[in-house]
């Protein structure tokens, strides 16, 4: 999964709020929340074929406390 990694958003502004990520398909990749560029509270990652695939928590854009990854089943 490739995610994006600018802290800035399509018109240059930093990211803040909602932010949903797809695969090139079309499925959702993950969703969480950005606050002046930086991710923050929970995120959730996907698979392709839709199954979640970790939940973590982000600090001002550093991954903090436990990760919870579910393991990969079929796809």
């Amino acid at each position: 999964m490739k995610t994006d990694k600018s802290k800035d958003d399509a018109d240059g502004q930093l990211k803040s709020g909602i932010c949903k990520e797809f695969f090139k398909d079309g499925a959702l990749s993950c969703v969480g929340e950005y606050r002046s560029g930086a991710k923050i509270g929970e995120w959730r990652y996907y698979l392709r074929n839709g199954l979640l695939k970790a939940i973590g928590r982000f600090s001002n854009g550093k991954m903090k406390g436990e990760w919870n990854g579910i393991a990969r089943m079929g796809n």
